[in-house]
């Protein structure tokens, strides 16, 4: 009987293991979609290569928000670099309240300059 428990107990605790490492790659799959803080710190626009998603995050895989129409001004107000590597820039469409990240690679920058985001 006592064998059988022993066995039982390192049994839970190989089952709760595997449970925490579930849970943390569930964590890292949602790490690229976590807010960043972002700040109207640039005097820079440019304009869309195609028609491209704002995003809630600066990854492909994050909550669209609204979308941006080939040509369309893009105020940048900061940016950048997401776990992947990519240059993400946060700003607003010209003539709408619409505001979110996109890549650098959706855009055609026209003139200003583009500062960083804050970090803290």
């Amino acid at each position: 009987m006592r064998n059988f428990l022993l066995s039982l107990g390192a049994t839970g605790a190989v089952f709760a293991g595997l449970s925490i490492t579930t849970d943390v790659a569930v964590a890292r799959e949602q790490a690229p979609c976590d807010r960043v803080q972002f700040a109207n710190n640039s005097d820079a626009w440019g304009t869309f290569v195609g028609t491209y998603n704002l995003k809630e995050a600066p990854a492909k895989e994050c909550t669209t928000l609204s979308s941006g129409p080939q040509g369309a001004r893009f105020y940048y107000w900061c940016y950048v670099y997401n776990e992947y590597g990519n240059q993400w820039i946060y700003g607003r469409i010209a003539g709408t309240t619409n505001h979110g990240w996109t890549s650098n690679e959706n855009l055609r920058w026209e003139q200003g300059t583009l500062s960083p985001c804050p970090t803290t």
